[in-house]
């Protein structure tokens, strides 16, 4: 009968580990059990390279010190979403945690194109909050620029390296209102010189916020619903695309206008 032979093998004294005996074996009996944890006990401080089983995934994982996380054997250099973003499915390990009301304003953002006129709270563009503001308190404005298009927002949630699921948009609108917007994620190394480069990003859906007169009173709140695959990213982003202020309906695009919109969340439903 062959055998698998292992004539060296160097193991850390760890009871964890259990190399079947003997050595010397058929191969159809050789077995090497590798140790395991869930993914609230992994390894505190693990090791470049350190491979296990993850039971509460149910995969084999090892760990990059380079970035820092746990990544799926099987799934190493591969990702779920066949877009440009690389987005991770939950089974793989993305956080897919119900929240109503995720992104805050202390998360790392880049916007373009809006100056935020009049705007005396609009540091808290992602910190939603119910109840309208009001007294022009508005988190975007753009200065009513009708040039100014589109507007990117984007905001990093997670460090993690499977990503954070956000699947749900949470909007206060101003009766000058924004219109068609599309939603965006990546796990790339995104920065204020390439946020807007929607090549490093997976296009998540475009959901319709009211537009121009879209809303009868001020802080009319719309939740839309984006990221149908539940894919886990590092960042996402809103994109601004028009205020609709023509008769023309979602998806398509009306003429653009200045518009002006109170606050907005991201959550997971």
């Amino acid at each position: 009968m062959s055998e698998l032979r292992v004539d060296r093998i160097a193991v850390n004294a760890d009871p964890s580990i259990n190399i079947a005996s003997p050595l010397s074996t058929s191969v159809a009996t050789a077995k090497v059990i590798l140790p395991s944890w869930t993914t609230a006990g992994r390894p505190s401080s693990p090791s470049n390279g350190q491979i296990g089983v993850n039971t509460t995934l149910s995969i084999v994982e090892y760990y990059n010190s380079s970035a820092a996380a746990w990544i799926p054997v099987y799934q190493a250099g591969q990702f779920a979403d066949p877009g440009n973003g690389r987005g991770y499915s939950i089974a793989q390990g993305a956080d897919g945690s119900i929240v109503t009301t995720y992104t805050n304003n202390d998360m790392l953002q880049y916007t373009s194109n809006t100056d935020n006129q009049g705007a005396s709270n609009g540091s808290t563009k992602l910190s939603y909050a119910s109840g309208c503001p009001g007294s022009n308190a508005f988190c975007y404005h753009t200065g009513h620029q009708g040039s100014w298009w589109p507007m990117y927002h984007a905001v990093k949630v997670t460090s993690s390296q499977y990503g954070k699921v956000l699947n749900t948009c949470r909007w206060q609108t101003h009766v000058n209102a924004v219109g068609n917007v599309d939603f965006f994620g990546s796990n790339r190394e995104i920065s204020a010189g390439n946020f807007t480069t929607e090549s490093n990003w997976t296009h998540l859906g475009r959901a319709h916020f009211g537009g121009s007169g879209g809303g009868s009173t001020d802080c009319t709140v719309y939740t839309r619903t984006f990221n149908s695959n539940n894919y886990g990213y590092q960042w996402y982003m809103i994109k601004g695309v028009d205020n609709n202020s023509s008769a023309l309906t979602y998806p398509n695009e009306g003429s653009k206008g200045g518009w002006a919109m109170y606050r907005v969340g991201l959550g997971m439903s």
